[in-house]
């Protein structure tokens, strides 16, 4: 089963408005970076850089009546308006949707483009900025 495949699904299982949030989301991400790609790891769509899914940027999961989008390395993001939601993790930030209409595009291509640009800092540091304080 290829990428695409696993993905629709993994969809087809979810109720329909959260459908069309996490497609509507995936088309973002999508259009947000070249070398932006999208693979089923962990049990959820993955998005990695070049193929790069050891150090991935951002992940969807459907939860039972919100979409959530992770970022992998989030806690290291410039978060001007505290859209980001902090987790257990170190690092993991989320932004969660309810409606098709709460997803701001731009916003989301910001947090990408934010990511991508940590993306070096982390895969160099991560095992310092990983030790427990």
């Amino acid at each position: 089963m290829n990428c695409k495949q696993e993905i629709e699904t993994y969809l087809e299982q979810k109720p329909e408005i959260l459908q069309k949030i996490t497609i509507r989301i995936m088309e973002i991400i999508n259009l947000s970076h070249p070398g932006i790609e999208a693979e089923m790891r962990w049990g959820k769509p993955t998005f990695g850089l070049n193929g790069d899914f050891h150090h991935w940027i951002c992940s969807i999961q459907v939860l039972k009546n919100k979409v959530s989008l992770t970022f992998h390395f989030g806690g290291l993001l410039c978060d001007e308006n505290n859209r980001l939601i902090a987790g257990t993790s170190k690092f993991l930030r989320k932004i969660e949707y309810e409606r098709l209409d709460s997803i701001d595009e731009e916003e989301i291509k910001s947090f990408i483009q934010k990511a991508v640009e940590k993306l070096p800092y982390f895969k160099e540091n991560w095992r310092d900025l990983n030790k427990k304080d």
